[in-house]
């Protein structure tokens, strides 16, 4: 027999399965050894709890009995504040996409184009010398949503900067489709007059205006032997869901994951 004891307690960051809906939460405590470490989320609200199977001994249990208990802390929701859309299940998913580098991952915004103005001084006075950043992208026709992630610091003192990053990727959220960096590929582009943009050679790029005029992005896929294809057998592009590179923008937003 098993009995289960919710406890509120305050546990430290760690990687976790994460099983939906909190209301799992019994039903997959139940198979597991104590020690377990889950994530849940309440869906309605969008918030996340992380918990911990523990054992419950006597006399709290009795001598007879196999009782299991899991303790629990609210956690904020991943991405806080943004304008993305982004649901639980999407913010585990960016997240675990970065791997091989020693982050908390806790998300911070630093810039949101909506809220701080798309401009060139307000856009770099928020991310300049930062590293680490998911940069994201709302294309306003489709509502589609494309990122890309770097760990090269912003570099805003340079006319132009070119640099490889081997731990940069570009993806789509909405469409679930990563596309990772080699040793030769996925070249970071940075100016004093630009956004944020990253450009896999003669293949794949994302890339946002941050002018005030101007609120537009380009995302450039379906090339053979490149990392993002077109969807099914459709000249559009996954990143913008548009025929064609180019498309007005609803927001850009660039994260530190520290």
């Amino acid at each position: 027999m098993f009995k289960f004891i919710i406890h509120t307690v305050l546990l430290t960051a760690c990687t976790s399965t994460y099983i939906g809906n909190c209301s799992n939460a019994f039903t997959f405590s139940e198979v597991q050894a104590p020690g377990t470490k889950f994530t849940c989320a309440k869906l309605t609200t969008s918030k996340v709890w992380q918990c911990k199977v523990t054992e419950t001994l006597f006399p709290m249990c009795s001598k007879e009995e196999q009782c299991k208990s899991f303790n629990c802390q609210l956690r904020m929701k991943y991405f806080e504040g943004s304008n993305m859309g982004i649901t639980v299940e999407e913010g585990q998913w960016l997240l675990q996409q970065i791997k091989g580098i020693d982050l908390s991952l806790k998300p911070v915004l630093l810039y949101q184009a909506t809220r701080d103005g798309w401009s060139i001084p307000n856009y770099h006075s928020k991310v300049g010398g930062i590293p680490n950043t998911y940069n994201f992208f709302k294309f306003s026709q489709t509502q589609r949503r494309a990122g890309f992630f770097t760990t090269l610091p912003k570099n805003i003192s340079a006319e132009w900067s070119y640099q490889n990053d081997n731990q940069s990727f570009i993806l789509s959220i909405d469409k679930r489709i990563v596309g990772r960096a080699n040793q030769f590929d996925n070249i970071i582009l940075q100016s004093q007059g630009h956004g944020p943009a990253i450009f896999s050679w003669l293949c794949d790029y994302l890339v946002g205006s941050v002018y005030p005029i101007r609120r537009d992005g380009s995302a450039h896929c379906g090339i053979e032997y490149c990392f993002i294809p077109f969807e099914d057998d459709t000249k559009i592009c996954s990143l913008n869901g548009l025929d064609g590179a180019d498309g007005m923008l609803d927001e850009i937003e660039v994260w530190q994951i520290q």
